[in-house]
């Protein structure tokens, strides 16, 4: 399998991890949306993919949401919709941006 030597996996982390910080105060399921969605839109991890998923999993079990499995995160595998959260919390890709953007 071949990468992208130039990928920069800490700032794509980085740049996750605040988005993750600036959702705190929302309701934890509108987080585990916008932080999967986040995750998926920068790819954040080129050789982990799937573990934005697990991320997600852990924020519902830390609340109580879930108690195991990852029956929520792999519902929002297929993406329905176009990306919500990059557009509302990062303003990438000429997603939905926020009224204040």
């Amino acid at each position: 399998m071949f990468y992208d030597l130039d990928w920069d996996e800490d700032a794509r982390l980085d740049e996750w991890r605040a988005v993750l910080r600036q959702v705190h105060d929302l309701p934890v399921v509108l987080q585990a949306v916008i932080v999967l969605d986040v995750w998926n839109e920068i790819s954040v991890l080129q050789h982990a993919p799937w573990l934005g998923r697990l991320f997600v999993a852990a924020i519902l079990r830390q609340v109580g949401i879930t108690t195991g499995g990852l029956s929520f995160p792999s519902m929002l595998v297929s993406k329905p919709f176009p990306s919500i959260g990059a557009g509302i919390v990062t303003g990438r890709r000429g997603c939905l941006r926020s009224p204040t953007a």
